[in-house]
């Protein structure tokens, strides 16, 4: 089977997101029985999502017991796909493949567990190449909180200057070639957030207060170009026919063609497997709209 694996929390007031239906609709549009999409869900409503019940699995999130660490959404998630494969490891197999991505602004246009290579890795896909870690001030300002830097310092620490001219892996779609795999790489993400915690002075004068508003995008780039492992690919986005990420997209100096035919998003005359951050452009975003 092949697993895609999301998360949203409804903001104060309980609001669901459109987006969250756009990306189950292009999904459910793949026409593909061996593929299931894992929701954690926090306000969930039945009705919200009644047409995609053949291929959904809502899991209820909730942390009244106090055992989610109350930081970002997207660092959240990690613990709350560990938590449930641990809990449900015998619905899964070994070669049953995972896709992660984020909920409210990714669609999918063709199959990308057909499309990408088998090759037992675990695959992460990059920003834009004319941008780096150092380059990108969000970015940059998330490996400084991170790792503690002194806001004004000259001295840089080692954890950052190491990977400064790096592309920007895309925390947002991560694609996972065996279950091995994707337990490895929650398993050493997990550990490697709390390391990072335990060495934050932000961190130790206020518990959980998400570390000077760090992602994962933050960890994980860390993560991956610190800790690098074999089993660990990046593919650069340039390579367009599996993920085109689209967040700085339009800060490129060489613009991207976007094109809409036959109701499929064409980026350079490519169609991607997979949109992500479609949201910058109002021209794909209003498209969208009409057709869900």
């Amino acid at each position: 089977m092949n697993y895609i694996f999301t998360q949203y929390i409804t903001p104060y007031g309980g609001k669901h997101h459109p987006g969250i239906n756009i990306l189950l609709d292009s999904i459910q549009s793949l026409n593909d029985d061996t593929i299931r999409v894992i929701l954690f869900y926090h306000g969930y409503d039945d009705n919200l999502f009644h047409k995609h019940k053949d291929f959904l699995t809502i899991v209820d999130v909730n942390n009244r017991s106090k055992w989610l660490p109350v930081m970002f959404p997207s660092i959240q998630r990690w613990y709350l796909y560990r938590n449930y494969i641990e809990q449900n490891i015998h619905r899964f197999n070994n070669n049953d493949k995972f896709f992660h991505c984020d909920s409210e602004n990714t669609i999918f246009q063709k199959n990308i567990f057909n499309e990408i290579e088998n090759e037992n890795k675990t695959v992460f896909f990059t920003e834009q190449d004319e941008f780096t870690l150092k380059s990108d001030a969000t970015n940059l300002k998330q490996q400084q909180n991170l790792h503690n830097q002194i806001i004004k310092s000259k001295y840089v620490p080692p954890l950052i200057q190491n990977i400064s001219h790096n592309n920007i892996i895309c925390s947002g779609t991560i694609y996972f070639d065996t279950l091995t795999n994707f337990i490895h790489f929650l398993s050493t993400y997990t550990a490697y957030q709390i390391v990072c915690m335990n060495n934050n002075s932000k961190f130790k004068r206020s518990v959980y207060r998400k570390m000077g508003e760090v992602t994962d995008q933050g960890v994980i780039n860390s993560l991956v170009y610190n800790e690098p492992h074999p089993q660990f690919k990046i593919l650069k986005n340039n390579y367009l026919k599996l993920v085109c990420a689209m967040s700085l997209m339009s800060k490129c100096n060489e613009q991207y063609d976007i094109e809409i035919k036959n109701n499929k998003i064409y980026i350079n005359n490519i169609i991607p497997c997979v949109i992500h951050q479609y949201h910058k452009f109002e021209k794909i975003t209003n498209f969208l709209e009409t057709i869900s």
